[in-house]
């Protein structure tokens, strides 16, 4: 009770208590109080205190980052959406690989955005961009964004299933009844044909279940089984060969056993004997670990993986992507190896020979260090095949000035030489036609001197066909033009002075007198005489 009276009568007190409590930081001058006027140091407190919070701003709210679009290089032509695995065509035109590969499945040809359609014979080359790839990774990251994931192959089918049903103006009842039609007419086979599939697909579950077993000795009865069943006929090659098994039989041929290894590259090459299953092979990444087996394997599985590799490479619309991941230097390699087999020598020029065709790899095989020695020796050797290797290569820059380095007009003529196959004297010939085509000066003076091969190839009795024996009178004509081209040059550039130097350089001879002037054809004579 005491202490209350006490606040009570002493109201200042009080006041400055309150003030305290209410802002402790906030030191008051006890001067400017005076015990007759409290209300009013009160009041000026207020006062004060009022405006300062008037001026301090609100607090604003967290900006949240804006999401720029991605670039239009990014985004797949099909989907709209950023591509989560970019892979390019021979066109150029890069998409995203499920939705590529849904198109394939349904054989759907989308429409792109400048109208036009893309060919279905061009989805089977999808050959991974890895530039894009990075490029996606880098904007998502500087965006804040997350990565695009993989997308589900059953969602990519079923976008691209809503795009047919949207081109073909279809509504979804009439799309689930021309499928539902579609599926029952095509489940309809004959009485061979449905035994056939089910044993097809008994034994494709038997070996695949022993391939994955992880017992060694399993995973080698597997491979001889499938190499076995491969080899007997092409309707089991055609059933066989199907996403699952290509997965199982994959991961094989980069074992540590070299038996595990010779079986499961032998087995892919039985499977590529088939044209129809050389895109499901190349789509289903078995060339890599084929390409790895040839540069690190056992000799036997390097000569089986080179034989699979030339299998793969016979279909066309595979030859670029095989080149682009990287086969031309292991066959290389496995072409000038002293330890090779002759088959395994053939197989693997026949597989470059396929390669080459493609104009994309003429310019690899051009600059892959030895290469175009070891084809030139492998050619001296007698091998056929590789002089159309040399065919190839002469149809591009990059190839006659690799062929030129390494002397490529003497290796021919020493091959066309003493021999009387006709079939390699129209090649040989063939080849130098190219390189005359493409490198004028050069390929005549490789072929001073020499002329007399072309002579004798353009002759009738020659040895060569009709073909041959024009490219060779072609070149004869196009060797004395130049010549003639090339003095006319130097006489219109020297002029008479020229001439009379010309005439000291020659040496006794001297041209026949007309009058009391120069015989200007005989002039003209010696000094082609002397230049050409």
């Amino acid at each position: 009770m005491m202490e209350a009276s006490k606040l009570s009568q002493n109201p200042k007190a009080n006041a400055e208590q309150e003030m305290k409590t209410v802002i402790p930081t906030e030191k008051i001058n006890k001067n400017t109080v005076k015990m007759g006027n409290w209300k009013n140091g009160w009041k000026i407190y207020f006062h004060c205190s009022s405006p300062r919070k008037q001026q301090s701003p609100p607090p604003e709210p967290p900006k949240t980052p804006t999401k720029s679009p991605p670039p239009s290089d990014l985004v797949c032509p099909i989907s709209g959406s950023l591509m989560s695995d970019p892979v390019i065509l021979p066109s150029g035109l890069t998409f995203d690989r499920p939705y590529l590969q849904a198109c394939l499945d349904l054989r759907y040809s989308p429409t792109l955005s400048d109208g036009s359609r893309l060919p279905i014979n061009t989805l089977n080359s999808m050959i991974p961009n890895l530039a894009i790839k990075s490029t996606i990774d880098r904007w998502c990251d500087s965006s804040a964004i997350q990565r695009p994931q993989i997308v589900d192959p059953d969602h990519a089918r079923g976008f691209i299933r809503k795009l047919m049903v949207c081109s073909n103006g279809l509504s979804d009842s009439d799309h689930h009844h021309y499928s539902t039609t579609a599926s029952v007419t095509s489940s309809s086979p004959s009485s061979v044909d449905e035994t056939l599939t089910l044993e097809s697909t008994a034994l494709e579950e038997e070996i695949v279940a022993k391939l994955r077993d992880a017992r060694i000795s399993m995973q080698e009865e597997g491979l001889v089984q499938l190499r076995t069943v491969t080899r007997e006929s092409p309707e089991k090659r055609i059933s066989l060969c199907t996403p699952r098994l290509l997965s199982a039989v994959r991961p094989m041929l980069l074992s540590r056993y070299s038996t595990v290894q010779i079986h499961s590259s032998a087995s892919l090459v039985n499977l590529s004997l088939e044209p129809r299953n050389r895109p499901r092979i190349v789509r289903s990444g078995a060339v890599p670990p084929l390409i790895d087996a040839m540069r690190c394997g056992n000799p036997e599985a390097e000569e089986h993986a080179a034989a699979a590799v030339f299998g793969l490479s016979a279909d066309e619309s595979g030859r670029a992507a095989i080149g682009v991941l990287g086969a031309i230097e292991p066959l290389v390699r496995l072409i000038g190896r002293p330890g090779t087999t002759e088959r395994g020598r053939r197989d693997a020029v026949h597989a470059l020979h396929q390669l080459a065709l493609a104009e994309t790899n003429r310019a690899k095989i051009a600059r892959c260090p030895g290469a175009v020695r070891t084809v030139l020796d492998v050619a001296r050797d007698g091998e056929p095949t590789a002089l159309m290797v040399l065919c190839a290569l002469a149809g591009s820059a990059d190839g006659v000035a690799a062929l030129m380095d390494h002397n490529a007009v003497e290796v021919l003529i020493g091959i066309m030489d003493g021999c009387d196959d006709v079939c390699v004297k129209e090649r040989c010939v063939a080849v130098m036609y190219g390189l005359s085509r493409w490198s004028v000066l050069r390929f005549r003076a490789a072929m001073k001197g020499r002329e007399d091969v072309l002579r004798e190839a353009a002759e009738e009795g020659g040895g060569a066909g009709e073909k041959a024996r024009e490219m060779a009178r072609r070149m004869l004509s196009g060797i004395r033009w130049d010549g003639e081209r090339s003095v006319r040059i130097q006489l219109w550039r020297f002029g008479v002075a020229g001439w009379l130097v010309s005439l000291l350089r020659l040496g006794p001879t001297r041209p026949i007198s007309k009058g009391n002037g120069l015989n200007p054809s005989a002039l003209y004579n010696l000094i082609v005489k002397r230049y050409s």
